[in-house]
């Protein structure tokens, strides 16, 4: 592996929390490569240094103002705190384009989805083929029930009239 991309697990090498199979890797390139090995060993030393520093421990009026102080802040912060802001659109202008874009996106796929359901739902018509002579038939066809139509509105207007 490169340097590049070994270098970030160093620390996590020493500390000796990788996975596994990561701390193979990483030990493996620790044998070839002097230059992440040097740095591996100087992470060692100052790491040793770290553990071996004594941590003095707070006397107990420490312990008594860290509290006093602790309360103080809390109480500022409550009697500061910010108003709740209200939304401006140019607080758009701080979301990641793609993410921007992925919700417009969204946006329209579900603003269209009405049109496209109903053009879907619509039932389709029956097409009837014919043959060529069949064609004259069915225009006569069409026009006498055209004329039934009629034939059927004058009878109903005469009876109409004829009640009156």
């Amino acid at each position: 592996m490169r340097c590049r991309r070994i270098q970030p697990h160093v620390l996590t090498f020493v500390e000796g929390e990788l996975s596994p199979r990561k701390q193979r890797q990483v030990a493996a390139h620790l044998t070839t490569c002097l230059a992440c090995a040097a740095l591996a060993d100087e992470l060692r030393h100052t790491f040793h240094l770290v553990q071996s520093m004594p941590i003095p421990e707070p006397s107990a009026l420490s312990w008594e103002r860290f509290g006093v102080t602790l309360r103080q802040r809390l109480q500022h912060e409550e009697t500061t705190a910010p108003a709740r802001r209200r939304f401006h659109v140019r607080d758009l202008l701080g979301v990641p384009r793609p993410v921007f874009v992925a919700a417009a996106v969204c946006l329209l796929l579900l603003g269209t989805l009405p049109v496209l359901r109903s053009q879907y739902q619509q039932r389709r018509t029956a097409t009837v083929g014919y043959v060529r002579g069949e064609a004259a038939s069915l225009g006569a066809d069409l026009d006498l029930v055209q004329y039934l139509d009629l034939l059927e509105e004058v009878d109903t207007l005469e009876q109409l009239d004829i009640a009156l």
